[in-house]
């Protein structure tokens, strides 16, 4: 493939400057046929390996001159490398963005010197104008309403512009499970120093439904059925429910969560559910729920609280029931309450590329 074959080419080059090579030659490829077989030759001249001499930075710094460089990957009397040195200036560009210079530009200068073998660069900075945030306007939202999307924003409109905060948001966005697509497009405002955010989303379904049967020998016939919506009335609420009919078991189940109580940042929910189940000596009868609640600590942790009830007893028992079961008949309740704590980084709610689900949690049942 002749086109591969240049990329290839390209990818040398790339390995070379990456290590310090600056002066590396490549050549044509040269191709050979032997009988069925193509052979491939690729003349390098590597020449010397480079490393930095001095860097410099200058301009307008919004930080001392010290702390910016400690923040740079490439240090004095390292070896040069062009993929570090693009991931420098665009570390430079965030670090200004995350001040409200968003336009602020980056420049290097780079002098080689070819009897020391070493590379000296100046990043050159204008940071231009600070930059507030003016309209934020949201669309594609068919479903989902206005402030369902602009509660996960950890940006606001008349605020100081950040990178990092608007990158953050879009995170939150993802991680809902509502949105297709998530991109953000940006414009100049009535003035320079004003920027307008459109955040532009693609609504997926976010609801399910299944519905199932079966056979057991213990169960005969089964049925189960499941409808759930992550995203109810287009108001970010949760709601489950389920049913499972069996031979011997029949089981019920209702659940719904408020993520934004009374647009809050304190989540809450509940659940119900019946549950009944036929042993061999007697029919075990419970039915009980939970209430939930929960608040972010951070931008990606949430403390959980969760009191459930459960009320159970016993009847239809069997000549050769034990006393413990026959004790049970007139109900047993229990009460527990549970607390945890919930981290999740996650970059996307289906298909994540990077980030971790950490939970932990205890429970005392009185």
């Amino acid at each position: 493939k002749t086109e591969e074959l240049k990329n290839d080419v390209s990818r040398i080059v790339a390995f070379y400057y990456n290590h310090g090579y600056v002066r590396v030659k490549v050549g044509e490829p040269k191709i050979e046929r032997k009988g069925k077989e193509i052979y491939i030759f690729i003349p390098i001249e590597e020449g010397n390996q480079y490393r930095i001499g001095k860097l410099e930075i200058k301009g307008d710094l919004i930080e001392p001159k010290s702390k910016l460089l400690k923040r740079l990957k490439l240090k004095e009397k390292g070896v040069y490398s062009q993929e570090s040195l693009q991931e420098d200036i665009m570390k430079l560009s965030r670090i200004y963005a995350n001040k409200g210079f968003a336009y602020a530009e980056v420049t290097p200068q780079i002098k080689i010197d070819d009897d020391r073998h070493l590379v000296n660069i100046t990043y050159n900075i204008k940071r231009g104008v600070k930059v507030y945030i003016g309209r934020i306007e949201i669309e594609g939202n068919t479903k989902t309403r206005d402030k369902v999307i602009r509660r996960e924003l950890w940006v606001s409109e008349g605020e100081t512009f950040s990178k990092s905060l608007l990158e953050e948001s879009l995170g939150n966005l993802r991680r809902l499970g509502y949105f297709e697509d998530v991109k953000v497009e940006t414009e100049q405002g009535v003035s320079p120093d004003e920027m307008n955010l459109k955040i532009k989303v693609k609504e997926q379904p976010t609801g399910a439904f299944s519905i199932g049967g079966g056979y057991s020998s213990i169960e005969n016939f089964i049925v189960m059925a499941d409808i759930s919506q992550r995203n109810f009335l287009g108001r970010g609420q949760q709601l489950t429910l389920r049913g499972y009919i069996g031979g011997i078991t029949k089981r019920y189940t209702f659940d719904f969560t408020e993520p934004y109580l009374f647009d809050t940042r304190l989540s809450t929910g509940f659940e119900v559910y019946k549950w009944d189940i036929e042993y061999i000596d007697f029919t075990k009868l419970s039915s009980g729920g939970e209430i939930r609640l929960s608040y972010p600590v951070g931008h990606y942790s949430r403390i959980y609280s969760t009191y459930r009830y459960e009320y159970a007893k016993t009847t239809d028992f069997s000549e050769t029931a034990s006393s413990f079961i026959t004790e049970l008949a007139g109900g047993i309740s229990t009460s527990s309450l549970r607390l945890g704590l919930r981290r999740d980084t996650r970059n996307e709610y289906f298909y994540p590329t990077k980030g971790t689900i950490l939970s932990t949690g205890i429970e005392f049942a009185g």
